[in-house]
């Protein structure tokens, strides 16, 4: 058999290979953030090349249409659940005990909202759709679990950040108190007794609303939605048949946690190994700068608009005094008091901008997608972190020497222009984003492969139950050896019980024995 033959015999059993694996997938992303979907679109289009056919709800579809993948947009925002956009910059000035109930709270009104669009109605009711697998965004949106029972689907979780403190109801993946932080506080993995204290705190109070207060509200959702489905299990039933969870971590990046098997981490999965072609206009202002490029992006939720006008005045001020171009993803058409040496643009192709030779350093919030973003191009950072998430992974950045932290709430011309100083002209900085991204770097396959032979092991092995871990069948009692404590803690008191009481009789016999003889002999010598 020649060359040529023998190609097209390989290239023909891999087709048949992909064939008979091919799924139905249906992809649920009721948020309407962007961001959310750089993540998760990614996995979609990868899964839709391999021949499977893609299903996607989502409020961002395909600019251009792609083979084997359908969109089914939504179309309500934030505007239309709540009075105005939530301004995230004093979102995250709230404290965490009054963030969190606003959190679910939010996450509620985004799923309702789906579950009562036109678009989501009519999957509900439609009798033709056929699923083998149903991936959802681990996003406090239990209720879209109603699906997976509807199409008898095996369900896929992806979270767009860490997120490890959110999937143990799912999975039952360990979160250990003592030495995971809370994504709400912004410690490290290295806690004091009070940190720790606090940190268990936070999650337990956390847990108690997710529990009595969330859990509920999305089941009476769901049952609602679905109510012609009678046989419908509660929603933490059917989170609990959860067959994998995807994680936006990696271990170079984000603490070294337990994970159990069907816990993935894929880490830059959204990062392209080929760029997108920069701007004659943009590639121009890069390649000429003298003296290099500072990047300074919020990203998409936080609007660089809406900082604060003291805390912009300081922004602009310290700008105007670099020798740097500064290039700033601004959304406005125009930023009142620009310095000559800054270039606004309302987008920016982020990942090229950051492969760019020029780039000196980048300014960010903090978010996952751009923390992941500046450690694959090994660009050292300055974290303006509003959102506790975007705070820790900031401190990672400074405990690993590959940034600095200003929080947002101390954002003045002289923490800024400390920062730039300290960045822009210690090469240690720069040294350890090289490190960080070399660590980054070295895995045995990319995240996106990693993704995809995962989400097909799971078509393969019908939901591969064999990777579902006891722990999901245990009373919370006996997950944290209550039971056995207590046991332990009855057999315990009974030995120390049995002890005392055996000593008081040895006690008794010891010293009262000799009494007795005593006056035994005192009553012999009167008679």
């Amino acid at each position: 058999m020649n060359a040529s033959r023998l190609c097209k015999v390989i290239l023909a059993l891999g087709t048949l290979s992909t064939c008979c694996h091919s799924a139905n997938i249906l992809g649920m992303f009721p948020f309407p953030a962007r961001s959310h979907l750089i993540l998760i679109t990614s996995l979609m289009k990868e899964l839709a090349s391999r021949g499977h056919q893609m299903t996607v709800v989502s409020h961002f579809p395909q600019e251009k249409p792609l083979q084997n993948y359908t969109d089914i947009q939504l179309n309500f925002t934030m505007e239309s659940i709540f009075d105005s956009k939530p301004n995230m910059f004093q979102i995250g000035e709230a404290n965490p005990l009054f963030m969190m109930p606003f959190f679910l709270t939010l996450c509620q009104k985004v799923t309702k909202a789906a579950l009562d669009s036109p678009q989501l109605q009519e999957l509900i009711h439609s009798k033709n759709h056929h699923f083998d697998i149903i991936v959802i965004e681990s996003f406090m949106s239990e209720s879209m679990l109603g699906f997976a029972h509807k199409f008898n689907a095996s369900i896929i979780q992806i979270c767009p950040f860490v997120g490890e403190e959110f999937v143990g109801d799912s999975v039952g993946n360990p979160f250990p108190y003592a030495y995971a932080p809370s994504a709400f506080l912004g410690y490290t993995d290295h806690m004091t007794f009070l940190e720790r204290l606090h940190n268990t705190f936070q999650e337990l109070y956390f847990k108690t609303l997710y529990k009595l207060y969330h859990l509920p509200k999305q089941d009476n959702m769901m049952k609602e939605a679905f109510k012609e489905l009678s046989d419908i299990p509660s929603v933490s039933d059917l989170n609990e048949k959860t067959s994998l969870v995807f994680l936006n971590s990696h271990v170079s990046v984000n603490y070294a946690l337990p994970l159990l098997p069907n816990v993935v981490p894929v880490g830059g999965m959204h990062i392209k190994s080929s760029l997108a072609p920069l701007s004659k206009d943009l590639k121009t202002f890069l390649d000429n700068a003298q003296h290099g490029v500072i990047y300074f992006s919020m990203g998409s939720n936080l609007r660089s608009a809406d900082i604060s006008p003291p805390k912009l005045a300081a922004i602009l001020n310290t700008f105007s005094k670099l020798k740097q171009k500064i290039l700033w993803k601004f959304e406005l058409d125009n930023l009142p008091g620009q310095p000559a040496n800054v270039k606004i643009e309302k987008w920016l192709p982020q990942d090229s901008v950051l492969a760019h030779p020029n780039l000196r350093l980048f300014m960010t919030h903090g978010g996952q997608h751009s923390t992941l973003e500046a450690i694959y191009h090994a660009v050292p950072v300055i974290g303006i972190p509003v959102i506790r998430e975007q705070k820790v992974n900031m401190i990672q950045s400074a405990s690993a020497g590959s940034g600095v932290v200003v929080y947002y709430e101390n954002v003045t011309e002289t923490s800024l222009s400390w920062a730039l100083q300290e960045v822009l002209e210690n090469p240690r900085y720069r040294e350890n984003a090289k490190l960080r991204s070399k660590l980054f770097h070295d895995r045995p396959t990319t995240a996106m492969e990693t993704a995809v032979f995962w989400t097909e092991y799971v078509v393969r092995h019908k939901g591969a139950p064999h990777m579902r871990s006891a722990a999901l069948d245990l009373y919370w009692f006996q997950y944290y050896l209550l039971d056995v404590i207590v046991v332990l803690l009855l057999v315990l008191t009974a030995a120390l019980s049995t002890l005392v009481f055996l000593c008081k009789v040895i006690k008794r016999k010891l010293i009262g024995g000799p009494k007795k003889q005593i006056k035994e002999s005192r009553e012999k010598k009167r008679k």
